[in-house]
């Protein structure tokens, strides 16, 4: 390998390194967001149970609107909190011990279930207390973390050529006067 494919090489193992290690973090980040956007959704579902005796039927029915438009394929359970032994058997099926006493401590506590993503939420009313799980798939944001990966490896593999291309042009601009310094000694 000529002297200035080894240098375009270097530049271009330094560069794309670096774009992706940037690009992973990006995508993490992304990842994370997404998910918790969609969890403060399954949380604010959640809540509506709480709205339904505050608010009048019209209201009521313009949140059910929101959250059935937002969220078509949730899945819901209410739990009658005041029934210990059905709660608990539910509850350990979906939270560990120590997310549990988070909900307990009125704490909204968001958990994975399989492929589903849920929120749990503890109401104590008047009418007894309650636990509201409310889980969905998050069909929407996988399918924006497939399209950004697939965007992040083009644009990687993308860089990498033309980081290459370039170097190499770079490389041999810079070793040109070498060039022409040996020719000029193997003549001599």
């Amino acid at each position: 390998m000529k002297i200035g494919s080894k240098i375009a090489l270097f530049y271009t193992v330094i560069t794309v390194g670096a774009i992706a290690l940037i690009v992973l973090v990006f995508y993490l980040f992304t990842l994370r967001y997404i998910n918790k956007v969609y969890d403060s959704y399954l949380s604010e579902k959640a809540q509506k149970y709480w709205e339904k005796d505050e608010v009048d039927e019209s209201r009521y029915r313009e949140i059910q609107q929101k959250y059935d438009e937002l969220l078509p394929q949730a899945y819901e359970i209410l739990l009658n909190a005041d029934s210990v032994t059905a709660v608990a058997d539910t509850l350990a099926k979906y939270l560990d011990r120590h997310q549990q006493a988070r909900l307990f401590k009125n704490e909204p506590v968001t958990f994975v279930y399989g492929r589903l993503r849920g929120a749990a939420l503890y109401y104590p009313d008047n009418e007894g207390n309650f636990v509201v799980l409310v889980m969905a798939s998050n069909h929407y944001g996988q399918d924006i973390q497939k399209h950004i990966l697939m965007l992040a490896f083009l644009l990687l593999a993308l860089s990498c050529g033309l980081v290459f291309l370039i170097g190499k042009v770079y490389a041999n601009r810079i070793l040109l006067p070498l060039q022409h310094l040996l020719k000029d000694l193997k003549r001599i």
